[in-house]
């Protein structure tokens, strides 16, 4: 039954863009041909009650039952049929969220790797090296946190007002954009490239927060570890093939070819994740109406639970009971202490095994991606562990 559907709705998107021209009614008897056997339209009257709706042949929109989808007049139908019916709308969000994560860290560690070639005393295949001191060195490493950290509480805020999906997704777009004009801010001066990578920072501190709100509008409560989970899993794998990657690209075609492939993958996510992704499942044009029912009614039955039927935007947080709590301090403390020794590790292990150990960078790598490896079973035990929204 799925292949039958799968094979129909593929007619049905090579139909309206090979029938644009021809006459409206030809287009609806050669539309309701290819929409024949789909499980998208169910009887022929369901079919031909669009016509009263349309305009042109690209607003034919196969309907079930009695639900339609309001949407805007001038887009394609093809962008209303569900490409990936196998997977809940829900799940393509964590999952793009799972790739988007593992840009994110990718963009934030592969300086890590290629200063480790770019201040080689040898250069690699005719590229360009700096003679930079510890300190500068360190400069350019932290830069990155310098704008980090403040724009962690305004991302919360700034998708709940604008959307998620915006601020997570232009976030993760402009740090892949900076991250393919870094050579060249390399090669004007170091505080160019401080200058920019700060910037990145700046913009990658909001896709956390961003992300959270997202989860509160698309987790039902039963679900919202899974979702949460799938999502959260990017920043480790994303750890564990930027490292090896960063080397390999480092070896074989000069270190500005990290910055430049990491960059092109995170732009063709941004691609990707404004087709596929979307704000709240209202907004969602090709949700099925059972899932949409069933978030937004698991979502509004907690809040009426917790609230007594308060809006959850008419109750003030809880300032005084959240500074005061150990559990909130204890849990700071923990995340604290868990960041401190997993960011020094991403940062400074890469160029202390290359200039203390002195080892070539095929060792450094390998070092490196065992070191990961290891830290991030042991992360994996903390998020257990860890409340979600605390660790997020």
């Amino acid at each position: 039954k799925r292949l039958a559907a799968s094979l129909a709705n593929t007619s049905v998107l090579y139909v309206q863009f090979h029938t644009s021209l021809l006459p409206k009614s030809i287009n609806l008897i050669i539309y309701g041909v290819a929409c024949t056997g789909s499980e998208h339209v169910t009887t022929w009257s369901g079919l031909i009650g669009v016509m009263d709706e349309v305009t042109d042949s690209t607003a034919l929109l196969p309907v079930k039952g009695s639900h339609k989808k309001k949407r805007l007049r001038w887009i394609p139908t093809c962008w209303y049929v569900d490409c990936l019916p196998c997977i809940k709308a829900r799940y393509v969000l964590a999952i793009m969220a799972f790739f988007g994560f593992c840009n994110v860290y990718a963009l934030r560690v592969n300086l890590s790797v290629a200063i480790v070639q770019m201040t080689a005393k040898h250069p690699h295949h005719n590229q360009r090296n700096f003679d930079w001191t510890n300190i500068e060195k360190g400069w350019v490493l932290s830069s990155f946190f310098y704008g980090y950290i403040f724009t962690q509480i305004p991302g919360g805020w700034i998708a709940t007002k604008f959307g998620g999906k915006y601020v997570f997704g232009i976030g993760v777009l402009v740090t892949s954009v900076l991250t393919l004009i870094t050579p060249q801010m390399a090669y004007i001066n170091i505080w160019a490239l401080v200058a920019v990578r700060v910037v990145i920072g700046f913009f990658e501190g909001v896709t956390f927060p961003s992300m959270t709100a997202m989860f509160g509008m698309w987790s039902p409560p039963l679900e919202r570890s899974i979702v949460s989970t799938i999502a959260l899993s990017g920043p480790f794998f994303g750890n564990i093939i930027a490292f090896p990657l960063s080397g390999v690209l480092c070896d074989t075609m000069g270190w500005p070819w990290v910055f430049y492939c990491f960059g092109t993958v995170g732009i063709l996510w941004y691609m990707a994740w404004l087709l596929l992704v979307f704000n709240t499942p209202a907004d969602h044009p090709r949700i099925s109406p059972e899932e949409q029912h069933f978030i937004e009614s698991a979502i509004k039955e907690e809040m009426l639970s917790k609230h007594d039927e308060i809006s959850a935007k008419d109750v003030p947080p809880p300032w005084k009971h959240i500074l005061t709590s150990p559990a909130v301090f204890a849990i700071a403390v923990v995340c604290f202490c868990g960041n401190w020794g997993f960011y020094t590790l991403l940062i400074c292990l890469p160029t202390f095994l290359k200039e203390t150990l002195c080892l070539n960078i095929a060792e450094v790598i390998g070092s490196c991606h065992a070191a990961i490896v290891m830290f991030t079973i042991i992360d994996f035990r903390m998020v257990s562990i860890l409340p979600y929204p605390m660790y997020a």
